[in-house]
């Protein structure tokens, strides 16, 4: 099926991060400029604790680059990992709440939050970190028109009520002309 929107976080998420990277590649570099008397430990303890840094960095941005949210009218599905990938996916009839939200600092830098709560027995609570504020009103809006309507689907899978079909079916009129006119 055709996802609604595919999406990665941003990086703006770990700037943080890569700039405490940056720092304490250049107090590493001091510190071996500094004992430099004590030539080879020195020089061993220095170059270890700097490809420490650069890995920790480079493996967060791997992450990152490799973290895909796709979301098609049925499910929600994530992929993760750098050395081992992982997919994961929670149907939309699953999801019971989700919110938005983004600190101080994020909303400086442009990137929100996306947190989805389900009856999903493996991903019970889903947080989506670090996405373009576009993306996270895209995910917003797609998850208040699909998630209700196939939990409501689901529901009348379950029951069979006709006399709720109308009802919803009235209440899926109103939320389409809703998004169509904002």
């Amino acid at each position: 099926m055709k996802p609604l929107i595919r999406c990665r976080p941003s990086q703006k998420k770990h700037l943080v991060k890569y700039i405490m990277s940056l720092l304490l590649l250049i107090v590493d570099g001091i510190l071996v400029f500094v004992f430099k008397e004590y030539e080879a430990i020195t020089l061993i303890i220095g170059l270890l604790s700097a490809l420490i840094i650069i890995f920790r960095a480079y493996y967060t941005f791997l992450y990152t680059k490799n973290f895909i949210i796709e979301i098609t009218e049925h499910s929600v599905e994530f992929r993760h990992g750098v050395f081992k990938r992982r997919l994961e996916s929670v149907e939309m009839h699953r999801i019971q709440d989700y919110t938005k939200d983004h600190s101080f600092i994020e909303s400086i830098l442009g990137i929100s939050n996306i947190v989805i709560l389900s009856t999903d027995k493996t991903t019970p609570i889903l947080k989506l970190e670090g996405l373009t504020k576009e993306d996270a009103e895209k995910i917003f809006d797609i998850l208040q028109y699909h998630a209700s309507d196939s939990l409501v689907k689901h529901y009348i899978k379950s029951n069979g009520n006709k006399t709720d079909k109308k009802l919803i079916n009235a209440e899926k009129r109103d939320r389409q002309q809703k998004l169509k006119n904002p």
